[in-house]
């Protein structure tokens, strides 16, 4: 049965989160709104700690680096400068898509994250997410332009967002994107409405000497392909959509059967990719 929310706490400090996220004896988890709320909410939670004290809400610059605050607000992905201009701006026009703009002002990158899937996995390794609750678009945008994550209990150690996992006591930190290599970024996605939850979605990411692609929509799970970038645009293309081809496992439902998803899949790949290399060249 759900049950009732009986403690809020605000945690003034890390350990603080993390003493209250790790009790014994009473369900608790971190209060991070994703842009789609899960129904019933809290379902096996008797107690939410707010994040909003611990300055997780802030993007900085550092050297070749970007650091994302697990709590920033999806709309100030939208209008953030420095991710403007990053991988085409792929990952401001995957919030814009993630809600609408009163709910992207409350939903957070971790809870875009944690709401899309409970981890991701790599391509060329066994293992499967357990669900996709959530719009897959920013997920898919941060592992195609191959994301690391900090999370609370683990301090400055990162983990490849394609291994991440959420977990029972813990919380996301930081998301960190390299900057100091030359990236583009493109999406496709097929829905029922231009802002509607997509069907199949695609990320891709090229830099000079490595390709990438998400795929969400195709498959029990999100999941990432790579391969090097080679000389003809084409066979890094062929090569990448050969490699979604033989990963997809796609569910059938109401929005699409499992063919349709499984054609979507490489279509829309092949779609992205060539979009990145027919966008000029990729130093």
């Amino acid at each position: 049965m759900p049950r009732t929310i009986r403690e809020f706490h605000r945690a003034p400090t890390s350990a603080r989160a993390l003493e209250l996220l790790g009790r014994v004896g009473t369900p608790t988890a971190a209060l991070v709104p994703g842009p789609r709320l899960p129904a019933p909410l809290f379902a096996h939670t008797e107690a939410v700690v707010d994040l909003r004290a611990l300055a997780l809400n802030n993007i900085r610059v550092e050297k070749d680096e970007i650091y994302l605050g697990a709590m920033m607000d999806l709309q100030s992905i939208v209008k953030s400068a420095p991710l403007a201009t990053m991988a085409d701006g792929m990952l401001a026009q995957a919030a814009a898509l993630s809600a609408h703009f009163g709910l992207r002002n409350l939903a957070t990158l971790a809870g875009a994250i944690d709401g899309a899937t409970d981890g991701a996995t790599d391509g060329a390794t066994d293992g499967a997410m357990d669900h996709q609750a959530g719009p897959p678009e920013i997920l898919l945008a941060l592992l195609a332009m191959g994301a690391e994550v900090t999370t609370l209990a683990h301090g400055d150690r990162r983990t490849r967002l394609a291994g991440y996992r959420p977990a029972t006591g813990d919380a996301l930190c930081e998301i960190i994107l390299a900057s100091s290599t030359p990236l583009r970024g493109a999406l496709a996605r097929v829905a029922r409405s231009p802002l509607d939850q997509a069907i199949v979605a695609v990320a891709a990411a090229v830099t000079s000497t490595r390709a990438r692609v998400a795929v969400a929509g195709a498959s029990p799970a999100p999941f990432v392909v790579e391969a090097p970038t080679r000389t003809e645009p084409d066979a890094t293309v062929t090569e990448l959509v050969n490699a979604v081809a033989m990963h997809v496992a796609p569910q059938g439902d109401y929005r699409g059967s499992a063919s349709y998803r499984r054609a979507m899949a490489e279509v829309l790949a092949r779609r992205a990719l060539t979009q990145l290399f027919s966008n000029g060249a990729i130093s």
